[in-house]
């Protein structure tokens, strides 16, 4: 998996987990079934 920094913390995440790291927040939970539908 594609890895990016993060700023300048040091961080480094998968682009994967970049593109989602607010998806359980700011996502409901029907929103969530769908994209997950459209994902799959």
């Amino acid at each position: 998996m594609e890895e990016r920094h993060l700023g300048r913390s040091g961080l480094v995440v998968s682009r994967l987990g970049l593109g989602t790291m607010t998806w359980g927040q700011d996502t409901d939970p029907d929103e969530a079934a769908a994209q997950l539908r459209a994902f799959v």
